[in-house]
């Protein structure tokens, strides 16, 4: 007679990535106006949370803004970036220590107003679908609305511009009151002046709370997830649900998986003592929880993970 069994783990992993004197924090948001997301991991196990005015952003993290949305980051080195409405920002790093710095912009208008780089090695780097921007220190904006072409304005300082294809070395550099295009695939295209309207107008799509800036919002059917539809830069964002459950910066995550086997190949043996079964079918889940929270200097996470075998056979075949 075939008898079912439970077998149940239990496996506790406390402060496992518990960091002291080196941080992944990149900053905070220092203001937002809805919609605004912060989506933390990838996949399947990102989490998306409305962001809120000091929350802490982390390297690797992407905040996406709607059409009413704008956020200002106030990275760790105090520089300033300020991202539009229909926009989508990863800070990909930000070490304010060695002021290495690296940010891509998927779609949509970003203004950052950089502090100046003063140690060896330090850069400062914000990557479009089309362009590169590599920087010492500056004020400038960049428009990447349209998935083929990114549009920089230098309010101040200089900001070298080349193409995202490794392939093309060509480079501009532009200086404070001009603006340069990258097309998709092509060199950049010469430094132009910018007229005063151009540069107060692009401060006012960037800046949370302007009053100005209503008139700057696109309609509905000029957004940019309606041109990128199918050439989402993140394509995982649109179907990451808003799960976990923030509370006081503790961010709690969960989920189950369930799987049923049914065997049927083994052979078994001749002469074998005993009913040995070699067809059989039995069932698993997975159970995880999680608890994780990251301060400015150190972090921590806690995972719980239970699995459980239903119904195997304790006379299989193999």
């Amino acid at each position: 007679m075939s008898k079912a069994f439970f077998v149940a783990a239990l496996t506790l992993l406390a402060l496992t990535s518990l960091v002291f004197g080196q941080s992944s924090s990149a900053g905070k948001v220092s203001a937002v106006i809805p919609s605004t997301s912060i989506f933390r991991g990838s996949g399947s196990k990102a989490v998306r949370t409305a962001a809120t005015k000091d929350e802490r952003i982390q390297w690797n993290d992407i905040l996406r803004t709607e059409s009413s949305g704008r956020a200002r980051i106030a990275l760790e080195d105090q520089s300033i970036l300020t991202l539009g409405s229909n926009s989508t920002l990863r800070i990909v790093k930000h070490d304010a220590r060695s002021q290495q710095t690296s940010l891509e912009l998927g779609y949509g208008r970003i203004r950052c107003q950089i502090r100046q780089i003063t140690a060896d090695n330090g850069r400062f780097e914000l990557r479009t679908p089309t362009a590169v921007a590599g920087v010492i220190g500056t004020d400038f904006g960049a428009d990447s609305s349209d998935p083929d072409e990114t549009k920089f304005v230098c309010v101040n300082g200089a900001v070298r511009v080349r193409s995202s294809d490794p392939n093309i070395t060509a480079f501009t550099d532009c200086t404070a009151g001009m603006s340069v295009s990258v097309r998709k695939g092509k060199a950049p295209g010469p430094a132009l002046p910018a007229t005063r309207e151009q540069i107060e107008r692009w401060q006012h799509i960037t800046e949370p709370g302007d009053a100005q800036f209503a008139h700057t919002i696109p309609p509905v059917l000029e957004t940019p997830g309606a041109a990128l539809r199918g050439r989402e830069p993140f394509p995982w964002l649109s179907d990451t649900a808003a799960g976990g459950i923030r509370w006081k910066n503790i961010d709690f995550t969960g989920s189950v998986r369930f799987r049923a086997e049914g065997w049927d190949w083994f052979n078994v043996a001749p002469g074998a003592v005993g009913n040995n079964n070699d067809t059989y079918a039995y069932a698993h889940s997975t159970l995880k929880l999680a608890l994780t929270q990251n301060r400015e200097r150190w972090a921590w996470g806690l995972e719980v993970t239970q699995p459980t075998i239903f119904g195997a056979p304790n006379n299989s075949a193999a």
